[in-house]
């Protein structure tokens, strides 16, 4: 046994059952985060940062998977390696070229793979493109760019780089990714030979994992939504996850591993002061039933003839498109705990039944889900499941559609994801509940844990637009974090 080998060993070894579980970080700070949304729609660009802060005496240089998913069906539409070292932040952001195409644009110094390319809608900026490969004829949800202008990002931890792993060139890999400054003398970074490691034969490729020890956790971040013209700012932060997984995991750019699958099957939630741990037969589980909620909850706030306002509520479901799947032989797999296959063929009775839809008309895999407003005195007013609504098309307002969905009460974001649900509560502001209906939305532990909700996160943005007071643009928005109802029978 190697002397790396013995350290990822006794590594594994020290952590106890509940660490060695999914869950729910307390202190906003994990080894995966997940961000519920960004945006380039209208005028808007996405603001976001990764930090690794120090840990003990020398601190821990980290390598990251970062991916960005589209709204409709949560296919990839960017990704890269980010290696950071101690107390190093990323920063980043999202934005679209005169093309109309989605960017990420950056000035941080820290290593990436692939590296960026000087950008030519920033200058003295680096740019990595979205790209449309992933969905284009992969379903009938549209294939064009502008598709990828929105939708949600994780960032998961790979591992911690191993202080003794060498590259070819002489120098130790913590050397290659230490940045000290332009204004230092002494500057050892050498992104040029981290991305050569991954290159055909390259010290990576032939290591077999050599490099990297099990993830540590501590990563944290923030996301802002910014417009500019409008002069509004909405921030937010990630969900944390902790015990996301006990082995290195390390991968060449572009491949679809680590994500949200690959967590270790185990997964802790506390319900109250009830501790509960539940066993899976796959990471995909384990991470579903961590975020799982029998009912989400927020206010809001609609357009009045005293002011200006608007919200909306945004609800990602970041492991979606993990259980609904399409196959290679073009059939679908749909397990708990969703129920909708993604919708993609003409119902009965329209045209040749069973044919696809044109391009950028399907329904997409659409969740029951149950609305109830309550006005501020506190009376109640069921809005879907008990009343009947019409179904329009595409999308039935009682129905999350996408893995990322977006229910407004006017419009902030200009998001393709949107229903307005305004003309369906009949007060202008006060709070919602959203619940996912059991069954269908219930996933079963091996113990017969029953975590009975969608796993979804997000928040709600609310926006007052007052004009130009005196010559000062006088608009407000903010951000409200969701709350839950978390059950587990």
């Amino acid at each position: 046994m190697n002397a790396r080998t013995l350290v990822v060993s006794l590594a594994c070894l020290a952590l106890t059952p509940a660490a060695n579980a999914v869950s729910l970080s307390q202190n906003g700070a994990g080894q995966a985060l997940l961000y519920p949304y960004y945006t380039v729609q209208g005028e808007n660009n996405t603001l976001f940062s990764i930090a690794n802060p120090w840990y003990g005496r020398l601190g821990q240089f980290k390598a990251v998977k970062v991916r960005f998913r589209e709204h409709r069906n949560g296919r990839p539409v960017a990704d890269f390696n980010l290696y950071l070292a101690p107390g190093m932040v990323f920063t980043g952001m999202v934005t679209r070229n005169p093309e109309g195409r989605p960017i990420l644009v950056t000035q941080s110094p820290a290593c990436t793979v692939p590296r960026f390319a000087p950008s030519t809608a920033m200058p003295g900026w680096t740019e990595l493109p979205f790209s449309n490969a992933a969905y284009a004829g992969y379903d009938r949800a549209g294939s064009g760019i502008e598709r990828a202008r929105e939708g949600y990002f994780e960032a998961i931890e790979m591992g911690k780089v191993y202080e003794g792993f060498a590259l070819p060139n002489g120098k130790s890999l913590w050397t290659a990714l230490q940045y000290a400054g332009p204004n230092l003398i002494v500057d050892s970074q050498d992104c040029g030979a981290v991305a050569a490691a991954w290159a055909t034969g390259g010290a990576f490729r032939t290591s077999g994992g050599a490099e990297l020890l099990p993830p540590a956790g501590g990563l944290f971040g923030m996301g802002t939504i910014i417009n500019v013209p409008q002069g509004t700012d909405y921030s937010f932060d990630p969900v944390a996850l902790d015990g996301f997984s006990t082995l290195p995991h390390h991968t060449a750019p572009g491949d679809m591993s680590p994500n949200l699958g690959d967590a270790d099957p185990v997964s802790l939630v506390t319900v109250g002061n009830v501790a509960h741990v539940s066993t899976w037969n796959n990471g995909r589980d384990a991470v579903s039933a961590t975020l799982a909620r029998a009912k989400v909850l927020n206010e809001y706030i609609d357009k009045t003839p005293q002011l200006d306002a608007a919200t909306d509520i945004i609800l990602t479901f970041p492991t979606k498109g993990l259980h609904v799947v399409r196959e290679s032989d073009g059939g679908q797999f749909t397990s708990p705990p969703f129920s909708a296959e993604f919708d993609d063929l003409l119902p009965a009775g329209q045209g040749a039944s069973g044919d696809p839809l044109a391009d950028g008309t399907s329904r997409g895999a659409c969740e029951p889900i149950y609305m109830n407003r309550y006005a501020p005195d506190g009376r109640q007013n069921s809005v879907a499941g008990g009343l009947n609504f019409p179904g329009p098309f595409p999308i039935d307002p009682r129905s999350a559609c996408w893995a990322t969905s977006v229910f407004s009460f006017g419009n902030v974001l200009d998001a393709q994801s949107r229903t307005d649900i305004s003309q369906y509560f009949a007060t202008p502001y006060g709070w919602i509940g959203i619940e996912f209906p059991s069954p269908p939305a219930i996933l079963t532990s091996r113990e017969g844990h029953r975590h009975v909700g969608l796993p979804v996160i997000g928040f709600a943005i609310e926006k007052y637009v007052n004009g130009n007071l005196n010559g000062v643009l006088s608009n407000y928005g903010g951000t409200l974090a969701h709350k839950y109802f978390t059950v587990v029978e």
